[in-house]
């Protein structure tokens, strides 16, 4: 008897910690990734803003679909479907527009979390250019607000992308 009061207890502690873990983690995270990518600025404007280029770039896109305006225009959103459990669907928003200087959106996933992107686009010669991308995260539920814990691995999965963009590019 007194075995199962210790896994009882145990188990209530295991039950309160990750309770309180979710109730400390934050509810946003904020991060900037820069990337150098060997191509003209206009190729890599085009490719960052068109969302029929999104699934040969961001990992786990694995359709897009226009749901207002037309191309690339403030104000125009596509829900963007990603590969595994449940088939998210973010809802990505474009939010301003300078072609081949600044393209900024806001992404939803209903229930789950809201993403705000800025980048800004550098050219640093004819060939070469620069990302500069500030990423804002906010969890809508408790279980995303979890996930706000790993900053580093929202900076590396940004940084693979822009690592897939650039042999995207190269390889077209």
């Amino acid at each position: 008897m007194k075995f199962l009061k210790y896994v009882g207890i145990f188990i209530l502690f295991v039950v309160a910690a990750i309770f309180g873990m979710t109730l400390l983690a934050p509810d946003e995270v904020s991060f900037r990734v820069n990337y150098d990518i060997n191509a003209p600025i206009e190729r890599v404007y085009k490719a960052t803003t068109n969302h029929t280029e999104f699934k040969y770039w961001i990992s786990g896109v694995e359709a897009t679909r226009q749901i207002e305006g037309e191309g690339v225009a403030s104000g125009a959103s596509y829900d963007l479907t990603f590969a595994g459990e449940g088939n998210m669907v973010m809802r990505h928003k474009a939010k301003v527009i300078e072609p081949n200087a600044r393209y900024a959106y806001m992404g939803t996933v209903k229930d789950f979390m809201e993403v705000s992107s800025d980048t800004k686009y550098i050219a640093l010669d004819s060939a070469n250019t620069r990302l500069t991308t500030k990423i804002s995260m906010k969890a809508l539920s408790n279980k995303m607000k979890v996930f706000m814990y790993s900053k580093e691995t929202h900076i590396k999965n940004a940084t693979q992308n822009y690592e897939r963009l650039r042999d995207y590019l190269v390889n077209e």
